[in-house]
């Protein structure tokens, strides 16, 4: 499960007065609380399905002289839920980290009407250019790296995806590399959301 703080941390007012941060903060708040809804149901697929096979084994025991093929359903059970085990998990991360910088982006695209820019790099870039006008370089750097890091990862999960298994391709997050999502625990997720976060209100606090 995922724990981050409230945002924004002004309640009740945000400190710009600005409605775009608001809704941003509450589509965040949302995004979380969906990931752990979901968190939660998988957690209960696999009690339910951690169930049915201690059934099958039961029964394979109590059955006198019995068939091969009653050993492969069972193999094909567990591959199945090694299966959910493996997909579930990364799926829903994936949501959660694609969902995120699509809703920074859309924030960023509000305040600094870059919707004309072709790419994530190009928004980014001007994002950098924009801030250095308006507060010192070392607020700049901050906000751009870690909304950039959010940017990269996310390029990762949409365009690499097919092929982390078959390479010897890594996620990087927070200065450090994994070997697929499901090494990402949810404790150094809300880490890095919190992050992120962090950076959002420093552009809210200097930009307005």
């Amino acid at each position: 499960m995922i724990t981050i703080f409230e945002y924004p941390k002004h309640e009740p007012d945000c400190p710009s007065g600005q409605i775009e941060f608001l809704v941003f903060y509450d589509k965040v708040k949302n995004l979380v609380d969906f990931y752990n809804f979901s968190l939660k149901n998988y957690n209960s697929l696999m009690k339910e399905k951690q169930f049915e096979l201690d059934n099958i084994e039961n029964t394979i025991k109590e059955i006198d002289g019995i068939e091969g093929y009653e050993y492969e359903y069972k193999m094909f059970f567990e591959v199945g839920i090694l299966g959910k085990q493996e997909c579930y998990l990364e799926f829903q991360k994936m949501t959660l980290i694609v969902f995120l910088y699509s809703e920074i982006e859309k924030l960023i695209d509000n305040l600094f009407d870059i919707l004309d820019d072709n790419s994530s790099e190009q928004k980014i870039n001007r994002l950098d250019k924009k801030l250095r006008l308006l507060v010192n370089n070392e607020i700049a750097k901050e906000i751009v790296q870690n909304i950039n890091e959010l940017r990269k990862l996310r390029n990762e999960l949409v365009h690499a995806y097919d092929y982390w298994y078959s390479s010897d391709k890594t996620l990087k997050l927070d200065g450090n590399e994994y070997e697929n999502l499901n090494q990402i625990d949810d404790s150094l997720l809300g880490q890095y959301i919190e992050k992120v976060l962090y950076a959002i209100e420093i552009l809210e606090e200097h930009t307005t």
